[in-house]
């Protein structure tokens, strides 16, 4: 925290000269001499020309000051301080002598005399603001904290301090309240109401400063400590920071073969190609309550229109689907590790051209609770064990059904930070007034994802494969299996935009030619996050 006093030294230099060529113009030469080796710096032979000069009584002050400044200039600082000294013995009135006294003291580690000595160059008003930094930060050393606050707030008041200055001082305040919180039972208080928010204000006094980035790793380091950090959990869990989330996606897809579903595992073929427009909306707020539990009501809106307005069988699947959801999450710890109890109540409402009148109307809701926990049992990642109940009344009371899921995925975080999902769902559809339409399904899911494989674009891989058992039907369906692969690529175009583009080829085999088909999808999203 020393200050460039070289600009000062000039002004003051040229005084002292005026003031001995006036006193004793016998040494003019002498003292030109003196000024001109030290400016240069070549302190020796400032200190024999000072040596050669004989000042008269009322100057020997000035002699002593001269000598001292040079001493300290060559590092010789007991030599220094004992000019200096007795420069102050003389009274001489350098306005910064004791400035100067400080700096040698403060150099051969005699820190009280030093701090007496810059109190001192407080008082005169001698680079006032450096004056008290040395104060304070000399206090901190010697532990006498409510000396070192009474000398940081005394710089932060004055109005006429450089930034630079007042950043450090606000930094090294927090430092200090905290050093005299940690003596109370109220440090974890103190710390969030006060020392947290003087480093933030320390922070944005200048961020582009080395010490902006010190501040910000101290505040980190402190929000980890007593466990302050809005963004991470008790359990030690970080959470997204983004306590709401607003997105607006629209796809385009081309579908060569559109598939007949009515929200259950039975599907069918139209053999007819075509475009899917797809809008889709989507908000969340986080609530967080004491660091343990994390609501979070959500709302998704998807609008579906098929370009073929001709075939009946294509646009009957026009939709619109409302889905309504409260995510819960209560953190806690598993095997001395982070893991989540998740706990989902979600509803939707779906419309459809179900009569083939281009027009959308109400065609089921459905209620689902799903209960799940989320731990970390391998070191490569996290484990997702999911069960979940769903309740489905559609238009048809021969298509009401209940299902019962249970998931399991594993994600793998590989040497290289790629990303591996694996994922097994099974799914139970009890469809009770039409049983010979009830199945079992059995999902495998393997997806691979490379993060940054160019500047800016993720890259992924997906390999699906389902197991659908007929039950009633397995005399003419026997068992279908469904294969699926596809590609994505997403671009991030800013913070905020992304567009993706995916293929995916599906195959399904049946004994019925009815349920067998292929297609495939080509998609483009475009999404923007609020």
């Amino acid at each position: 925290m020393k200050m460039d006093l070289l600009k000062s030294q000039k002004i003051k230099f040229g005084f002292l000269a005026l003031a001995v060529l006036s006193s004793n113009v016998v040494h003019a030469q002498s003292v030109e001499e003196f000024y001109k080796s030290f400016k240069t710096s070549n302190y020796q032979q400032a200190l024999s020309t000072l040596e050669a000069i004989q000042f008269t009584e009322d100057k020997i002050s000035t002699k002593y000051y001269l000598e001292g400044l040079t001493q300290a200039r060559l590092q010789e600082f007991d030599k220094a301080i004992l000019a200096l000294e007795k420069a102050a013995q003389l009274k001489n009135d350098a306005p910064d002598l004791y400035y100067e006294l400080g700096q040698a003291y403060y150099a051969s580690n005699d820190i009280k005399k030093a701090r007496m000595a810059f109190s001192q160059s407080a008082k005169l008003n001698f680079n006032r603001a450096n004056s008290l930094y040395y104060v304070g930060h000399i206090s901190q050393t010697l532990e006498e904290y409510k000396e070192a606050k009474k000398a940081y707030m005394a710089i932060i008041k004055n109005r006429k301090s450089d930034e630079k200055v007042l950043q450090i001082a606000r930094f090294q305040l927090a430092e200090t309240l905290l050093s005299m919180a940690r003596e109370t039972k109220a440090v974890e208080k103190i710390t969030d109401r006060y020392v947290i928010p003087l480093l933030r204000q320390a922070y944005d006094t200048d961020r582009t400063t080395v010490v902006a980035s010190e501040i910000q790793l101290r505040i980190q380091e402190l929000l980890n400590e007593f466990k302050l950090d809005p963004n991470t959990m008790a359990n030690g869990r970080k959470i997204n920071p983004d306590r709401y989330v607003l997105t607006l996606a629209q796809k385009i897809k081309f579908d060569t073969n559109v598939t007949l579903a009515n929200d259950q595992s039975t599907v069918t073929q139209s053999k007819k190609e075509s475009y899917i427009f797809e809008t889709e909306g989507y908000g969340k707020r986080d609530f967080v309550f004491k660091k343990r539990i994390i609501i979070s009501p959500d709302l998704r809106v998807v609008y579906t229109q098929y370009s073929d307005s001709k075939n009946a069988t294509v646009y009957q699947n026009n939709s619109y689907l409302f889905t309504y959801a409260l995510r819960n999450r209560f953190e806690h710890t598993l095997w001395q590790k982070p893991a989540s109890f998740l706990f989902d109540i979600e509803r939707n409402y779906t419309a459809r051209d179900k009569s083939q009148e281009k027009k959308r109307t109400k065609y089921a809701t459905s209620q689902s609770f799903m209960f799940g926990e989320k731990f970390r049992f391998f070191s490569a990642g996290e484990t997702t064990i999911k069960y979940k109940f769903k309740d489905y009344a559609a238009y048809l009371e021969t298509l009401n059904n209940k299902t019962t899921s249970l998931s399991l995925d594993q994600t793998i975080f590989t040497k290289n930070q790629h990303l591996m999902i694996v994922l097994f769902s099974a799914d139970f559809i009890d469809n009770y007034n039409a049983t010979n339409n009830s199945t079992d399904s059995y999902l495998f899911r393997l997806d691979y994802l490379i993060p940054e494989f160019m500047p800016q674009y993720t890259l992924g891989f997906a390999l699906s494969s389902t197991f659908l058992d007929t039950k009633e039907q397995t005399d003419t369906r026997g068992m279908e299996k469904t294969l699926a692969a596809s590609v994505d690529i997403t671009r991030d175009i800013s913070k905020n935009l992304k567009v993706n583009f995916n293929y995916e080829l599906t195959q399904n085999t049946s004994k019925s030619e009815t349920y067998e088909y292929k297609k495939s999808i080509f998609l483009t999203e475009i999404k923007y996050q609020f």
